[in-house]
Formats: structure tokens, sequence, C-alpha cells
């Protein structure tokens, strides 16, 4: 839950709570987690837009883990640049969950991007972003970083074919848990 102040005609600040339980199978340990944070959200500047929340998160297991807390952040800001290029800028920092094991962890990710229309048919985009995984449950941290960069070919208003290219590394203290991949995906996107 957030409540929002508007402080101008296109920004608010916010106070939140959050509350989320997790319920996991194995290694059998759920937990409760809760999310105190301030922040805003809007139009910063004329070429400025997003929204941050900033605060104190904390995950209490219901059994056989141990308590952790710290601060936790979720943003995203997109800056227009010019008429045909944006960036944007995100971080997400708290706890989460191995799908493969389901251990538990503490993560930061920050993560940068960009979208340029080089013309009426034409545009491309890339996105780099870094993880670092810290668990909670186990002794393992994980590394991992990656990069993208697609290319989006514009039929009409309504059709659209996108070819991308994403790479990932995973770089753990546990050698078995260590992997990298490549990824290519041809996409087409049909709007009505």
């Amino acid at each position: 839950m957030k409540y929002f102040y508007a402080v101008a005609p296109k920004t608010d600040l916010s106070l939140g709570f959050s509350y989320q339980n997790n319920m996991v199978g194995a290694p059998g340990i759920g937990s409760d987690q809760y999310f105190f944070n301030v922040g805003a959200r809007g139009q910063f500047t004329g070429k400025l837009t997003g929204q941050f929340s900033v605060g104190y998160e904390q995950i209490d297991f219901n059994r056989g883990g141990r308590n952790n807390s710290g601060v936790g952040a979720d943003s995203g800001f997109s800056y227009a640049a010019t008429d045909k290029t944006t960036f944007t800028l995100g971080v997400l920092s708290g706890f989460g969950y191995s799908p493969q094991f389901g251990n538990s962890y503490r993560d930061l990710q920050p993560n940068v991007g960009f979208t340029s229309k080089m013309s009426d048919h034409w545009s491309i985009g890339g996105q780099a972003g870094y993880g670092r995984f810290t668990y909670i449950s186990v002794p393992q941290q994980d590394d991992f970083y990656f990069g993208q960069g697609n290319l989006t070919f514009i039929m009409n208003p309504s059709v659209s074919f996108t070819g991308s290219y994403r790479y990932a590394e995973d770089d753990s203290n546990i050698a078995a848990n260590s992997f990298t991949n490549n990824i290519f995906t041809v996409g087409v996107s049909l709007k009505y």
C-alpha cells in the first residue's frame, strides 16, 4: 500500500508499506517480508520521468533460516535525450529466492539501457546490467552480468519485427552454479 502526496502538477511524493508471505517447498524455508519506504513518481524535469522507492526491508524466516534486513530499493527512470533517443536507468535491491533450489538471497541489481528511432521504420535498443546475489541460507555469492541489443523493423503502426541478442554470465563462488548463455530471439508484434 502506498500513499501519494502531490508536490507539483506532475510529481508525487510517496509513503509506503508492503508485506509479502513467501511459501517455499524445498528446502521448506518460507518467510514474511516487510518493506517500509518513501519515494516519488512522475515527471521530475521536462525530459526526466520515473519512480523510486527506498527504505528498510526485512525478511523473517518461518523456520530454519536466519532473519535478515537492510536497505531496499526499487526504481526506474527514463530520460528523453532527443525526440528519437531515450535512456533508462533502474536499481533494484531487496530479497528473493532462487528458482532452482528455493534458497533465499539478498540482491543488488542496477541496469542501464537506451532506445533510438533511426527512421520511420527502424529502431535500435540495448540494455546492460549487473546483479550481486548474496545467499542467506547457503554460503554462495553470485555476480551476474548481462548485455542485450535489439533491432526493430516497424512495418506499419500494427506490425513490427524484432531481432535481439542477449549475453549473460553468472560467476559464482560455487563453480557448479556458474554459467554463460547466448540467446537469440526473433519476434513479431501485432497491435489492434
